[in-house]
This record gives structure tokens, C-alpha cells and sequence, in this order.
């Protein structure tokens, strides 16, 4: 519903946009929205801006789709934490001398205040007087604690409500945060429906790597600290487990899992057979196995899942495989 509700109000603010003499809209991160094929303003000119590779692949859908724009569509591939996207955008026809209009919904939550502060003076740089940006934001520096305590609440008042996250609740998602203070609700019912978490997919996906004694772990130090999340990292190596980690980067954590790498190769050898599953279960799904060494060099993100073997896992027939231990 939230995503509904800002895309409404966004295309309501594009409306008002082009009654005062707007005719150019930039769609920033623009992913896959669909704006521009369901907009009926033969005479606005779009420009959606995002990751080359995700800019050709949304071009290749359309074509498959045969639908076409009303109104002429710029599609800019480009990175927007540099600042080269700003040429880029004008050598496909913005005039920075006109009126525009410019959505960046989603965005913040992916990126840092310091890069969103940036971003947005980048965009004021370009914008003329008349011009207009929307975006939204976390209401709280920790996004997880305001959609408990906004669920909570609604439930509360008699309604029936859904919190949903990807995985599974009960690992590193929402059911232990809402149990926490669900107490404070009296007469509130919580009813925690089983998913599938990534450690499970994601294991599914390259082999087996999961088929012995493992753990879970976070890298993300926002709510565990960094010195905690290392100690766990060489108890792992040093129980010798097969380790899922969960959040192995991020656009201001890039370094996490480089970290990681150099504490679990204290106790576990180089040639540790190792996997990342990227995108799993959606469109654009990857994978890739590798050694320990090459994983502390290898990119990933908050879409990736790592997996870092034992010391009996093997590549076989190109899938990660940890053996239960029946064959001798």
C-alpha cells in the first residue's frame, strides 16, 4: 500500500507539474516503472535514468511487450553515485532552462544521507526556477522499528494487518521485533506465517551447500556491532560450519564482506569453495562459485546471499556441495 500510496501522489504532483508549464519529468533510479507507457501527455518528454544494465533489460521488455509510450522516453543508462549522470542526462536533451520535474521515490532508503544530500544538490544544480522534485524517506533512522510500531498500532484500533518482509519473519526479519513489543498491545493477536529465507533458497539454487552443520550471519552493523559480528565470523571458522552470511554489503558499507573475508581466512584456507546467489527466485537471478580468496575481492550487494563452505565442501558438476558425511 505504501508503495501505491507515494506513486499516486507523485503522479498527482507530475499533474499539477505540467498544468503551470512543466514538459520534462526525470524518473531517477527508475528501475521499472511503468509511468511512462501508462501516461497519456503526448507533448511531456521523459527521462528515465538508471544502471545500464537495468535500462537495457527494461528496453528489451518493452520491445517484448509491444507497448509503446505515448510521449517521447529518453532511457539514460548511468551510475547517479558519480557525477556523470548529470552530462549524460543533458546529452539526451534535458534543458536545464526549463521547468522539470523529478522523482527519486525509493531511493533514499538505498542510500546514505550524506550521498542523498549530494544527489539532490546535483539535481537542484541542473533544475531551473518553476522546477520541482518528489521523494520519500525513512521516517526514523531505523526503518524496521517505525513499520512495527505503525503495524502494532493499526492493529490495535481492530484492523487486520499484514507486515511483510522477504524470507522468512523469524530469521532476521520482522517476527521478533514485533513479538517484542506486541505486550504492549493488549488484545493485539500476532500470528507468524513460515517463508523460505534466503539461506534456504539461495542454498537451493547453487548445490547443497548447507548439507552439514551451519550458521547464519548478519554483516550489517546497524544493530550488532562490528567487533561482535567478527567474533562470531571466527567461531564459525573455528568450529569449522558451513557460514550463509546475510547483508554483505551495501552502497555505505562496501567493504563489509572484504572484512569478513579476512577474518574467516585466519582458520579457513583460500581454496574454500564458496557461492553468491544474487536475485533469488526473481528476474535477473545469478550465481556464482568461487574460492574464499576470490570471494574477498568479489562484488556483491544487499540482493546477494554469500555462502562460504567447510572444509568438506566440494564443486561438483558446477554446484557448491557440503557432504552429510554418508560416503566414505
Amino acid at each position: 500500500p505504501s508503495v501505491l500510496a507515494r506513486c499516486a501522489f507523485c503522479e498527482r504532483a507530475i499533474d499539477n507539474a505540467v498544468k503551470i508549464g512543466c514538459g520534462q519529468v526525470v524518473l531517477y533510479a527508475c528501475g521499472y516503472d511503468t509511468f511512462s507507457l501508462r501516461n497519456q501527455r503526448k507533448g511531456l518528454k521523459i527521462y528515465e535514468l538508471d544502471k545500464p544494465e537495468m535500462i537495457e533489460d527494461k528496453r528489451r521488455r518493452i520491445e517484448q511487450s509491444g507497448l509503446a509510450p505515448a510521449c517521447r522516453v529518453e532511457y539514460v543508462g548511468c551510475d547517479l553515485s558519480s557525477s556523470c549522470w548529470k552530462e549524460a542526462l543533458i546529452r539526451a536533451g534535458f534543458d536545464a532552462g526549463k521547468p522539470s520535474f523529478g522523482s527519486l521515490l525509493g531511493l533514499s532508503y538505498y542510500l546514505s544521507k550524506e550521498e542523498f544530500t549530494r544527489l539532490i544538490g546535483t539535481i537542484s544544480s541542473i533544475a531551473c526556477g518553476g522546477s520541482s522534485v518528489c521523494f520519500d524517506y525513512p521516517v526514523s533512522e531505523n526503518g524496521s522499528e517505525s513499520r512495527r510500531n505503525r503495524a502494532l498500532a493499526a492493529a490495535a484500533e481492530g484492523r487486520t494487518v499484514a507486515l511483510v518482509c522477504s524470507g522468512d519473519a523469524g530469521v532476521d526479519g520482522m517476527a521478533s521485533p514485533v513479538l517484542e513489543l506486541a505486550g504492549e498491545y493488549p488484545g493485539v493477536e500476532v500470528e507468524i506465517v513460515a517463508g523460505i529465507t534466503a539461506a534456504l533458497s539461495g542454498a537451493a539454487v547453487l548445490g547443497a551447500p548447507l548439507g552439514h552443520d551451519f550458521c547464519v550471519i548478519s554483516l550489517s552493523a546497524l544493530l550488532t556491532p562490528w567487533g561482535v559480528i567478527e567474533e562470531r565470523l571466527r567461531c564459525a571458522a573455528e568450529g569449522d560450519f558451513s557460514v550463509c552470511l546475510y547483508n554483505p554489503a551495501s552502497r555505505h558499507r562496501k567493504d563489509t564482506l572484504q572484512r569478513a573475508c579476512d577474518v574467516l581466512l585466519e582458520r579457513k584456507a583460500p581454496e574454500t569453495v564458496c557461492g553468491i546467489a544474487r536475485n533469488i527466485g526473481r528476474e535477473g537471478e545469478q550465481i556464482r562459485i568461487l574460492t574464499l580468496k576470490e570471494l574477498r575481492d568479489a562484488e556483491a550487494d544487499m540482493f546477494s546471499t554469500v555462502f562460504i563452505g567447510s572444509s568438506s565442501t566440494k564443486r561438483i558438476g558446477g554446484r557448491m556441495v557440503t557432504p552429510r558425511g554418508y560416503k566414505k
